[in-house]
């Protein structure tokens, strides 16, 4: 996979980070463009590459979060908000519209970004909104006794990205459809906790229809799967043509913040630039993010893509005084690894052992 910058308008950008010539990005004020050329499997057998999307769809909506009015028996935290579009509405599951839909799952189609305040960056679905004596807005998270850390914060509201919007309802980015997905390339996705595979399908006995499907279901219209804003996806290629898939939106401004769990975590730094596991923040020594150790059995696991190839990194904490810490691969106690490119927009695999959530959290960096 290969990431070029096509430039669509005049721009200017001061980084902090450096902008290599495997993933530059193009950036206006504040929108960016950048250009993923997925490769060809050479000619046999099935090649891998991880592609994100760093530019960010428009914001729908802005407020500000007055209190937290309660929460339900499911979970769900409705807040009380301000300063909210004149064109805000009663909307929930049974009654969608605004900035609250959901896709044939019944997965939420928008999400909110805190954008001020000690929780900038995080990321809520919404559920509901409403727009009574004062204006409500339900989110997919449980936030009892935090109202200090969210009173007075400020939101925006932003619609997910899909299989289709991202790759074209009808398959405009090019991947080889298929009858079924032994035949198509494959997308993985993180569904529920494990990868599923979506393809196009191009029927050819006239029976199933055309279009994105999620494997196991030939009839399901899947164009609006959700891609989570924290996360990237994995594309399988059967055939040599390399295909372009185009990212335009906003840039990512502020704090993000993305939560880890225990498992597997295909994660990006939603920051449109490369960095390397020495600089990515995911292991410091005075503030770690994953938990370091002695060998690959104790420490967190990063799956970097490298040739094609996913590649097994750790942080080793040599409690021993033989082999030195910092970043190492798997089988090599001895080389240091911090220089490790992670490609703008690229996911990496973050595999947490601990059932201890952390966040990691990364400051804008560059000036716009």
């Amino acid at each position: 996979m290969k990431t070029t910058t096509t430039l669509l308008a005049a721009c200017s950008l001061l980084s902090a980070a450096s902008l290599t010539s495997w993933a530059d990005t193009a950036y206006t004020d504040p929108v960016m463009a950048s250009s993923t050329t997925i490769a060809g499997n050479g000619g046999s057998g099935i090649s891998f590459s991880v592609i994100g999307f760093p530019a960010l769809s428009s914001i729908e909506a802005t407020g500000v979060i007055d209190s937290i009015e309660g929460v339900d028996g499911d979970g769900y935290t409705t807040l009380v908000v301000t300063d909210v579009p004149s064109t805000w509405s009663t909307n929930n599951f049974d009654a969608q519209g605004g900035v609250v839909e959901f896709n044939f799952r019944n997965v939420p189609l928008y999400y909110v970004e805190i954008t001020s305040g000690d929780k900038e960056g995080q990321l809520f679905e919404v559920l509901a909104t409403g727009s009574g004596a004062s204006a409500s807005m339900t989110v997919g998270a449980d936030l009892s006794g935090l109202d200090s850390a969210f009173s007075g914060a400020t939101f925006a509201i932003r619609r997910k990205h899909t299989i289709g919007s991202v790759f074209g309802e009808n398959n405009e980015a090019g991947f080889r459809p298929g009858q079924n997905d032994t035949e198509a390339d494959l997308i993985y996705n993180l569904y529920g906790g494990v990868f599923e595979t979506i393809y196009y399908q191009d029927d050819q006995i006239g029976i199933f229809g055309d279009g994105w499907r999620v494997t196991g279901d030939f009839f399901t219209d899947a164009s609006d799967v959700c891609i989570d804003p924290d996360f990237g996806v994995f594309v399988a290629k059967r055939d040599n043509n390399a295909i372009n898939v185009v990212s335009v939106g906003d840039v990512k401004l502020g704090t993000a913040r993305t939560a880890i769990v225990q498992g597997f975590n295909p994660v990006i730094s939603k920051f449109p630039v490369s960095m390397t596991l020495g600089t990515c923040g995911l292991y410091d020594s005075e503030n770690p993010v994953l938990t370091g150790g002695q060998n690959d059995t104790e420490a967190d696991l990063v799956y970097v893509l490298v040739n094609g190839q996913f590649i097994a990194y750790y942080y080793q904490v040599d409690q021993i005084g033989i082999f030195g810490s910092g970043w190492r691969k798997l089988g090599d106690f001895f080389a240091d690894q911090s220089s490790v490119e992670i490609p703008s927009g690229a996911p990496v695999i973050v595999f947490r052992r601990s059932a201890t959530p952390v966040e990691w959290v990364k400051m804008q960096p560059y000036v716009l």
